[in-house]
């Protein structure tokens, strides 16, 4: 049997130099956010090109909602669920 290979990491980089998070704040969704950061996606990610991190990208498109749990996921309760 063929081995099915691994996912990629939460964190990782896709083709256009985005993580996860960034995709997330890109199409506005703070669940996606909120389910990214419960299973330990890395904020500090930075996009190869622009050097932007995913808060940086929730706030040039005006996204509070992500920008808050990006800045205090302890706040929004995110981590302390998997405690």
């Amino acid at each position: 049997a063929k081995a099915t290979p691994d996912p990629p990491p939460l964190s990782a980089s896709g083709n256009v130099g985005w993580s996860a998070l960034h995709a997330a704040v890109d199409l506005g969704s703070a669940a996606c956010v909120r389910l990214l950061l419960a299973a330990g996606a890395r904020t500090d990610i930075l996009h190869p090109q622009s050097g932007a991190a995913p808060i940086s990208a929730a706030l040039a498109n005006g996204n509070v909602t992500c920008a808050m749990l990006l800045e205090h996921p302890n706040r929004a309760g995110i981590k302390a669920a998997l405690v």
